[in-house]
């Protein structure tokens, strides 16, 4: 564990009135800081993450973006701590709750040097929320729990708090969100998380990065990119550069992109039964990962292999194509929003589906026409639906909706085709996928330009 290395000096009146969110700290500032266009240049974390990035500690939620007003989870504040601390090696953990390969280091380090014991002797808890007691506990710990005066605060009564927020009062990692006040209870944002750990570290020097990139919609392998697929002919299956990843290349006859059909990805199953997505099974996939919140909107035509430039329908038989939002660390976990060929009662349908550990459940909704516009959004654990007439700028929420806390931060997001059975096969094609970045629900559909 690390020696107690942190400066006591004493904050002034602005970092308190940021901490008691008197501050908006999740809008996108005019200019940007740290590297991140939603993180301000004189906001009370900007050097603290800014310090982050220099020491690889946080890479951000997506490509100039860094969040600092979204809740840390326990497994991020685990990764984030193990990264602070050099990521050093430790024996295996006793929790069944970890699942994400990037947690299972961090959370192994901080059990082996008792910084946690879990929430029950089997269990963690990555997903919930990590509170400001919880936090001033584990910073305690890190530091070999040292003895300090009694802190001001009356709200703190948990005895397990006790010795910890003392000791962040009396150093000057906190002053509470008021003179008498800490709210233990309350969870801590990623912006606060910097800070905490930039004070515990000593409040190091940086020179702060003036030329941030805007936040959300950039470019870049860990996504969002906006995509008119008129940048030149890409063939995915032959390995051609792209922004676009492939997964299960080997069960389709063409995923590319402004080739056969200009300015569109095209995708074509290959013609085999149960060449789709259910349960475990996988068609072909093209993809990128986003990292948090984000919403995708797709023009969508999904035809018969025999007519591609027609609207002739495919088969019945699950015949369709469109979104797929698969979890890389749990690959049967995922969700599928489509349009094609479905069963011989619903004919030309959407279908809406989810799969946990390869348990599917769907359903169907016919529509009229072979051409459609799909919007699929995530905030927090809720998935979201949206359609909408290929003509118009306006989109309906589905009735069915989805809860998947078991998502991890970083999603595959991308398009499929399923073949599943009877012909004639689907021709999957898509002229353009445009990302946002919703703060909330009700904000999938305002955070992305008509498609």
């Amino acid at each position: 564990m690390s020696p107690f290395p942190v400066s006591a000096r004493l904050r002034g009146a602005a970092i308190v009135a940021a901490m008691t969110g008197g501050l908006t700290i999740g809008a996108s500032p005019a200019s940007g800081a740290a590297g991140f266009g939603d993180v301000g240049p004189t906001a009370f974390y900007t050097e603290a993450v800014q310090w982050m990035v220099d020491n690889d500690i946080t890479t951000g939620t997506a490509p100039g973006c860094f969040s600092p007003g979204d809740t840390v989870t326990r497994g991020q504040a685990a990764a984030f701590m193990w990264r602070m601390e050099g990521r050093p090696a430790a024996a295996g953990h006793s929790f069944d709750d970890i699942s994400a390969s990037w947690q299972d280091d961090a959370v192994s380090w901080m059990a082996a040097n008792d910084i946690t014991t879990g929430t029950t002797p089997t269990t963690y808890s990555p997903d919930e929320p990590l509170t400001r007691g919880q936090l001033a506990a584990l910073l305690w710990r890190l530091a070999d729990n040292p003895a300090a005066s009694a802190h001001p605060f009356v709200d703190v009564i948990a005895p397990w708090q006790q010795g910890a927020v003392s000791w962040m009062a009396t150093t000057g990692i906190t002053t509470g969100t008021s003179a008498t006040t800490f709210s233990p209870d309350a969870p801590v944002t990623r912006g606060q998380l910097a800070a905490f750990f930039w004070r515990y570290k000593g409040e190091p020097t940086v020179d702060v990065d003036n030329s941030s990139l805007p936040c959300g919609n950039q470019p870049g392998p860990s996504g969002p990119v906006d995509d008119e697929f008129d940048a030149g002919p890409t063939d995915l299956l032959a390995g051609d550069p792209s922004v676009w990843q492939v997964h299960n290349g080997g069960t389709a006859d063409r995923i590319d992109i402004d080739s056969s059909a200009a300015g569109a990805l095209v995708i074509v199953p290959r013609d085999f039964d149960n060449n789709g997505w259910y349960a475990t099974s996988e068609g072909p996939f093209a993809y990128q990962n986003v990292r948090g919140d984000f919403a995708a909107a797709i023009r969508l035509k999904v035809v018969s292999i025999d007519d591609p430039t027609g609207d002739t329908a495919p088969g019945n038989g699950y015949n369709s194509g469109g979104f797929v939002l698969r979890d890389g660390d749990q690959p049967n976990d995922w969700v599928m929003f489509n349009i094609g060929g479905q069963t011989d009662a619903s004919g030309f349908a959407r279908e809406v589906k989810t799969t946990v550990d390869g348990s599917s459940v769907l359903q169907l909704q016919p529509i009229a026409t072979t051409t459609y516009r799909l919007l699929i959004c995530r905030v927090g654990s809720e998935i979201r639906y949206f359609t909408g007439a290929p003509d118009t700028a306006t989109w309906t929420m589905d009735q069915i909706t989805h809860s998947r806390p078991d998502f991890g931060a970083e999603l595959q997001v991308g398009i499929v085709a399923n073949a599943w059975e009877s012909d004639p096969r689907p021709w999957v094609e898509v002229d353009r996928i445009h990302f946002g970045r919703p703060t909330s629900i009700a904000d999938c559909t305002a955070s992305i330009d008509p498609v």
